[in-house]
């Protein structure tokens, strides 16, 4: 038998043997047998992001990273026309939950209301059973959702959902969070008195007497920390439960600003005594009920200043301490009231674009989140960003220049929750050179543009140094029968464990961490009768 040889040719490995008789060099005399074995290249993934809106153009920077395998990764460039793109299964989470507290009948009426006020606020009237809400709800939801509903009319949907909200509300005006429950519940009072306003304000018929009581109820019991007593007693309103109800006042056009100022002094002057949300939503309610707009921004600002912000992205998280505040709370939903509030305070922000953008990735694969709080107030945030900033109908080209060559070009024209996905091969990014290149978002026409940008790339070299990227990972090698020993150098069957440390700064989604086996070592499954007993030395 021949010694083998390998030759390497696109990415396999050829190995041939071959055996001859002894003495015998003719081809009859021989026999051979060839292998093709994939040659996998260890490669190390890096991923860097940008992301923003623009009314005209915007130019961000693009550094080909030189020593760049052509083959793996390249750029991916996102296109929309709107602040709503990618919500359709976030809206059809809300109209499609099963169950019927006041919160999630509440949150059920959000997607319909959105719908209706944009038609307002674009200056489209709606009439009562009117076809083209059936259009428009299935251009937003999907076809599926009427379906779901019995074929009902938008409207009967609406007014059906209002119908059962209204008969979770008690004489005091406050409102029950389930049919059987003995006392009125704050929060749920504020919310389902949010979701009546919003409804008779979009032209939904709705009980006039109900909705004053429930106004009434905000302001006299719940902002004044007055609640009726209960079964259990007369409980006490948190300062996140008045706040949340001033903010509805606000909203329903009846604000009481006194008192909230007051909570506002406080929160400039002890910030952490209060949950960002519980800020976020102080400091719109100020705004809209037009009181001290300086405090305001002081209040605003606190909350700002907790930003975690990256490149392509801004999230708040809330402190330990604060999560108990609310039980509906969560980051995700904290940074879809920032985006709420900003987008009415201050549109411009540099911050609207990148919350937007968490809160498109902060979905799961299925488009949805992971709770009917979160889905409720990213819609309202993204409703709000969109009365903002979308008032033409969108009818533009955006254009996508890299390096002064067009890269990406895409038509929209009307409203859609369309997204343009585009896909620029590594080897094409490569071929610009190392140099730095100017990247160009620009639009023409009417409309606002919303795009990201994420460049994945392998470097050919493979990393000797430890990078930082916010993630900290460590590697100890033991042996099995001796874990309080860390080695460097192992002899044949010996058996080892690896001890992966990981740590972060930061709260992080989506995270999978990859840690390959060194070189000469195999996995040992320890689920097999032959090596049970070996995960169990040393345990």
């Amino acid at each position: 038998v021949r010694f083998p040889f390998v030759a390497r040719k696109d990415g396999v490995a050829m190995l041939r043997f071959v055996a001859r008789k002894k003495g015998d060099a003719s081809a009859d005399g021989q026999d051979a047998l060839q292998l093709r074995l994939p040659v996998l290249l260890p490669v190390v993934v890096e991923t860097l992001a940008v992301g923003g809106m623009t009314d005209d153009h915007r130019q961000e920077a693009l550094q080909p990273p030189g020593g760049s395998r052509p083959d793996t990764g390249g750029l991916e460039v996102t296109l929309s026309s709107t602040a709503l793109a990618g919500t359709r299964e976030a809206m059809r989470q809300l109209v499609e939950y099963p169950h019927g507290c006041a919160e999630q009948l509440a949150s059920k009426l959000v997607p319909f209301l959105a719908l209706r006020e944009l038609q307002g606020a674009f200056g489209e009237q709606h009439r009562q059973g009117d076809d083209a809400a059936v259009a428009t709800a299935v251009n937003w939801l999907g076809p599926q959702i009427l379906d779901d509903q019995g074929n009902a009319h938008p409207d009967r949907v609406i007014a059906q959902t209002v119908q059962r909200l209204q008969a979770l509300q008690d004489t005091t005006g406050g409102f029950r969070v389930w049919p059987g429950s003995a006392c009125v519940d704050a929060e749920a009072s504020a919310w389902a008195t949010l979701a009546l306003t919003r409804a008779k304000a979009a032209g939904v018929d709705t009980d006039a007497g109900a909705l004053r009581r429930a106004t009434t109820f905000l302001r006299d019991n719940v902002l004044a920390d007055r609640l009726p007593s209960c079964s259990w007693g007369t409980p006490r309103v948190s300062s996140p439960e008045r706040i949340l109800a001033g903010f509805v006042l606000s909203r329903a056009g009846q604000p009481r600003v006194a008192p909230l100022q007051q909570l506002a002094q406080g929160v400039v002057q002890k910030p952490d005594a209060l949950p960002l949300f519980t800020r976020a939503l102080l400091a719109d309610a100020l705004v809209v009920g037009r009181g001290d707009a300086a405090l305001a921004q002081q209040v605003l600002q606190t909350v700002l200043n907790a930003a975690r912000e990256t490149p392509r992205e801004v999230r708040f998280e809330e402190p330990e301490a604060a999560r108990i505040a609310s039980p509906w709370s969560s980051d995700v939903r904290t940074t879809a009231i920032v985006l709420l509030t900003l987008s009415a305070a201050s549109p411009e922000h540099p911050f609207v674009p990148k919350l937007a953008s968490f809160l498109e990735g902060a979905r799961d694969k299925g488009g949805r989140y992971r709770t009917t709080q979160e889905a409720a107030w990213s819609l309202m945030a993204f409703s709000e960003l969109v009365r903002a900033k979308e008032r033409t109908p969108p009818s533009f080209t955006a254009d996508v220049t890299l390096g002064g060559a067009s890269l990406v070009k895409q038509e929209f024209r009307g409203r859609s929750l369309d997204v343009a996905l585009h896909l620029v091969p590594m080897a094409d990014v490569v071929a610009r050179g190392a140099d730095a290149l100017p990247f160009v978002f620009a639009r023409t026409g009417t409309g606002t543009l919303y795009y990201s940008a994420v460049l994945r790339r392998a470097p050919q070299e493979l990393p000797t140094t430890a990078l930082d990227r916010g993630f900290v990972v460590q590697r100890f090698f033991e042996p099995i029968d001796d874990p309080t020993r860390q080695g460097r150098r192992f002899v044949a069957g010996e058996l080892v464990r690896i001890r992966v440390r990981v740590a972060t700064r930061d709260a992080r989604r989506d995270v999978a961490v990859d840690v390959p086996l060194p070189a000469g070592l195999e996995a040992v499954d320890t689920s097999l009768g032959t090596t049970a007993r070996a995960g169990k030395v040393g345990d």
